[in-house]
């Protein structure tokens, strides 16, 4: 049986996706699919949503709001993406950004799950090194994959 990976993006629209869509399609045209199974989670109707629709793999509508005042849909997408895992049970959550990953290492955390988590850094951008970042990037954040140039300081 293969491991499953679940690829999320927090991205919304069909256009977007920036460098994820691309290195999402990358990934699942590349032979990685002989080895592992992917599974996508990403807003309905994005473009990294409909890469997945479009290879074939397990797609899954979950929105990854990130501002304070969005609160109540970070709640609903906390609660979707444990669907999401109870139905596909994923063996390793790569996530894309903050938004996503916000998301998915709230559910970790009130879940009490012990899945890996893995991030791409696509951008080049710093990482402030503070409390939340250190706990966030030290202890929920099993792995990182750093794409292109970004800085990987965090503490």
């Amino acid at each position: 049986m293969k491991k499953k990976i679940l690829l999320t993006n927090f991205h919304p629209h069909q256009g977007g996706g920036g460098g994820h869509m691309r290195y999402v399609r990358t990934i699942l045209e590349s032979e990685l699919p002989a080895e592992f199974e992917f599974g996508v989670a990403a807003p309905e109707g994005s473009a990294v949503w409909l890469t997945g629709r479009a290879f074939g793999v397990a797609t899954f509508a979950c929105d990854f709001p990130g501002n304070v005042k969005e609160l109540q849909q970070m709640v609903r997408s906390v609660r979707r993406f444990g669907q999401i895992y109870r139905e596909w049970r994923p063996d390793l959550i790569h996530m894309n950004g903050s938004r996503d990953q916000g998301i998915v290492v709230l559910w970790k955390k009130f879940s009490g799950s012990t899945v890996p988590l893995v991030r791409a850094h696509l951008a080049v951008r710093c990482i402030p090194n503070h409390v939340y970042n250190r706990w966030l990037y030290g202890r929920m954040v099993d792995g990182h994959i750093y794409v292109g140039h970004s800085d990987c300081r965090h503490g």
